[in-house]
């Protein structure tokens, strides 16, 4: 039996209450069952929204509701580890889902915009980008069905995906210090340096999926993310001289960086809607334009370098 800490919310009597009410009085029998489900929309049906989840939340916005007409409170609480927000039409989380949507899109965008220069600049780093760039898009899509409806696949789903990215990025910037330092060519190293990185991931994900534990995930984030920042920054200073464009690899680091700092400083949702980790959703949303023009510059440092006349006649 898996054993998960409550919060504050879940704890309060007043709120066992009010679910335990409901449920007694809307899913404890077959009838009263049938009577629930001939009231609900299709639409709340559609995104899974049960006889049981409906009371949860229920009972939440009675519970904030009584609480925020008592003097002595002056906080809102979590329920079951989680905020309460607006629903919209099914949506659990309308900000996040709303701004995954965004990432999704500029990412599409931005990729569609460097492809082109990747594909005949002679960019020996190309297929790693182009792997990025489809691992980001599946991460945002993923939080965008984990912010429509959580359930515990959807959560593990978007929470895998997510670590994929950043683990990714230091696979990246690992393969390009050794092949430039070395002179090694990237399709050399690429697949035996993957076999580690793939095996810390996938012992990431059993022991995530043994123990969901979401402190563990935090640290093991911010350790990977703290280690391709530093990687990627010692790569910048190397390279400062030779590669004007730099200032746009560091402009990137440096505000996905300071947009971090918004999952780890969580507080309350405005108007029930928006929250830090909506808002981070939606700072994130510009990262691609920082990154990808930083691709597209590396993109043509490789073609002023190449001796195809054709590709430079196409891109220059």
């Amino acid at each position: 039996m898996n054993i998960a800490q409550a919060s504050f919310g879940d704890r309060l009597r007043l709120f066992q209450y009010f679910f335990i009410d409901c449920v007694r009085n809307n899913c404890s029998e077959p009838n009263l069952l049938t009577q629930f489900e001939s009231r609900q929309p299709v639409y709340l049906k559609l995104f899974g929204w049960d006889c049981q989840s409906e009371c949860q939340l229920q009972a939440q916005w009675q519970t904030i509701d009584r609480l925020q007409n008592d003097e002595n409170v002056h906080s809102v609480p979590q329920f079951y580890g989680k905020w309460t927000f607006y629903r919209l039409y099914g949506i659990q989380e309308p900000a996040s889902f709303i701004f995954s949507i965004g990432n999704l899109a500029t990412n599409l965008y931005c990729w569609k915009d460097y492809r082109i220069f990747g594909e005949y600049s002679n960019d020996p780093f190309y297929n790693l980008w182009r792997i990025q760039a489809f691992i980001s898009m599946n991460a945002w899509f993923w939080s965008m069905v984990f912010h429509a409806r959580e359930t515990p696949l959807t959560e593990k789903l978007d929470y895998f995906s997510a670590y994929l990215i950043v683990i990714y990025l230091l696979y990246t910037i690992t393969i390009k210090m050794i092949t430039e330092m070395f002179d090694l060519k990237v399709k050399k190293i690429q697949i035996s340096l993957a076999i580690p990185f793939i095996g810390f991931y996938i012992f990431h994900l059993i022991r995530m999926y043994q123990r969901f534990d979401y402190g563990y995930n935090m640290k093991i984030n911010i350790m990977t993310g703290i280690t391709s920042t530093i990687l990627w920054l010692v790569w910048c200073f190397i390279n400062r001289f030779h590669r004007k464009h730099i200032r746009k690899c560091f402009l990137s680091l440096a505000f996905v960086n300071i947009c971090l700092v918004l999952e780890l400083f969580d507080f309350a949702p405005i108007f029930y809607t928006f929250d830090a980790h909506s808002i981070w959703h939606f700072a994130t949303a510009f990262f691609p334009f920082f990154w990808y023009s930083f691709l597209k510059d590396e993109a043509i440092f490789y073609l002023v370098q190449t001796s195809d006349k054709d590709a430079k006649e196409k891109l220059l």
